[in-house]
């Protein structure tokens, strides 16, 4: 899931232009010989911020088409964290913007 955030103000603190995207990782966890295993699934949820809405933008396009082509990502983010327990894991990536468009501008189809 891809959500891109333009820049504004809610409840007068200002935010800045962002992408976020959700993941879903799905492992096993062994029981034991009577149940045997079970699936676990955990949601992480990034996000890149941006410089204006311009970069938001075409960020989003990227990484849609990205998305659609399967390719994979590679970037290094913030350790992560949940903000209550029905929350995803969330971590801000600290590459930025800039980064992902000029290392996967060529896989854009």
């Amino acid at each position: 899931m891809l959500k891109v955030s333009g820049s504004g103000e809610f409840e007068g603190n200002p935010y800045k232009a962002s992408l976020k995207f959700k993941t879903t990782n799905i492992y096993l966890i062994d029981n034991d010989d009577v149940l045997g295993s079970t699936e676990k699934e955990e949601e992480m949820e990034f996000k890149i911020i941006c410089k204006d809405n311009v970069e938001a933008g075409d960020l989003n396009k990227l990484f849609t088409s990205l998305k659609n082509n399967g390719v994979v990502l590679e970037f290094n983010g913030t350790i992560p964290s949940k903000f209550n327990s029905n929350s995803p894991f969330s971590s801000v990536i600290l590459n930025g913007a800039e980064y992902f468009i000029k290392k996967y501008h060529k896989d854009m189809k």
